[in-house]
């Protein structure tokens, strides 16, 4: 069963995408932008609990963009 998170369904929830399309555009680096906005929404979903339940996610995350059948 999941948790809920008090930025599910809010106007917080737009920040991740917002924070990755304007880091891309920044940056010109689309993956570090992608993996930064994915860690704030990570972030956000498990209520900024750091140590206890985003290290899953984010190794999840690294391990998605590190793979070679991701890549064009």
């Amino acid at each position: 069963m999941m948790d809920s998170s008090m930025f599910i369904g809010t106007w917080w929830a737009l920040l991740p995408p917002i924070l990755a399309i304007v880091l891309a555009f920044i940056t010109k680096e689309v993956y570090s932008s992608l993996l930064s906005g994915v860690v704030i929404g990570v972030l956000f979903y498990t209520g900024f609990q750091l140590f206890l339940r985003t290290i899953p996610y984010n190794l999840y995350a690294v391990f998605v963009f590190a793979t070679e059948s991701n890549s064009i």
